[in-house]
Formats: C-alpha cells, sequence, structure tokens
C-alpha cells in the first residue's frame, strides 16, 4: 500500500508502468538489486504490483506480451532436487513470471488485433515447440489460448489440454485463427 504508492508517486506518470513492469519481472526473476530487496523489506511481491499494473489497462498489454516472449520459450521446468527446485518448485521463474503475465492481459482488458497476433504467433510457436517433446510441457500455450477465448469465445473456442502432459489438444483452432 503506502510504499508502492510513494514509489509510484515518485514517478511521472509517463514512466510509472515501466517501473512497476521493471519491478514486478525482478521480483518475479528472484533478482538481487536495491530496488527488490527494498520491495521485497515491506513484503511486496510481483502480485502485489499487478492490480496497479491491471488498472493501465490495454495500455499495458504490449509490454506484457514482451515479458512473455522474453521468458516463456526458457525451460519450464527446474531440475527436481536442484536449488531452484527447492526455492521455486517444479515451474522456473521464467515460466511462471510468462505464465502470470498471459493471465494478467486478461485482466487489462481486451488486446488490439496487433496484440491479438501476437499472442497467436506466441502460442503457434509454443505448440511446435511442445510438439517435439513426448512428456511434460509447459501450459503457456493453452493459458495464452485460454485467455484468448476468454476475450474471444465468439472467434476462438474453449481449450482443451492433455491432463497427462499439458499439451494443448485443439491447437488447429487457434494456429489458423487470423484475422476474423
Amino acid at each position: 500500500g503506502p510504499y508502492l504508492d510513494a514509489l509510484e508517486q515518485k514517478l511521472p506518470k509517463g514512466q510509472r508502468l515501466e517501473a512497476l513492469l521493471v519491478l514486478r519481472e525482478a521480483l518475479a526473476l528472484d533478482r538481487d538489486t536495491p530496488a527488490v530487496r527494498a520491495a521485497r523489506s515491506r513484503y511486496v511481491t510481483q502480485y502485489n504490483l499487478e492490480p496497479r499494473i491491471a488498472r493501465f489497462g490495454s495500455v499495458a498489454i504490449p509490454a506484457l506480451i514482451d515479458a512473455i516472449e522474453r521468458h516463456g520459450f526458457a525451460p519450464a521446468f527446474n531440475k527436481p532436487g536442484s536449488p531452484a527446485w527447492k526455492k521455486h518448485g517444479a515451474f522456473t521463474v521464467a515460466n511462471q513470471l510468462a505464465t502470470g503475465s498471459a493471465f494478467l492481459i486478461g485482466t487489462c482488458g481486451v488486446p488490439d488485433e496487433a496484440s491479438v497476433q501476437r499472442l497467436l504467433d506466441i502460442v503457434r510457436r509454443k505448440v511446435a515447440l511442445d510438439k517435439k517433446v513426448r512428456g511434460h510441457v509447459s501450459t503457456l500455450a493453452e493459458n495464452i489460448a485460454r485467455v484468448l477465448h476468454r476475450q474471444f469465445p465468439a472467434r476462438l473456442p474453449d481449450t482443451r489440454m492433455s491432463e497427462t502432459t499439458n499439451h494443448l489438444l485443439n491447437a488447429e483452432d487457434y494456429l489458423g485463427a487470423r484475422r476474423a
């Protein structure tokens, strides 16, 4: 509350969104910076920043897609027993940030057509990579498709995901979805 209010008030309006996005990413990726240490000392997490980012509405969507593109193609899983596994669980912090960014898009509003096409391209690329994997994959492709379905239910169908591998089973419904 007060810490984030003061942080935002210190910045010109044009810099507030970017500062919130940068801090959210640094917190999510467990970076050790003065800003992260200051936020953590006040018990601020990346999740506390999401409602503030969502208030910017659809203006925030392109930057969230940028975060998905930066982190959504990193390894999805920590090696079992590794320090990262013990600290963060099965999913990598990069994967969690990308997935959280996808869901935050749905909170920010309706993406414009250019953003929809960028998201569909990410789904296409993730599905192509996921096809090469026989076992478990990240849920990112399905999560992005689910967000798009919620925004455009007449255009894009509900998702179907393999409960055992997380593969998006009706990817063809999204891969062929161009301008409607």
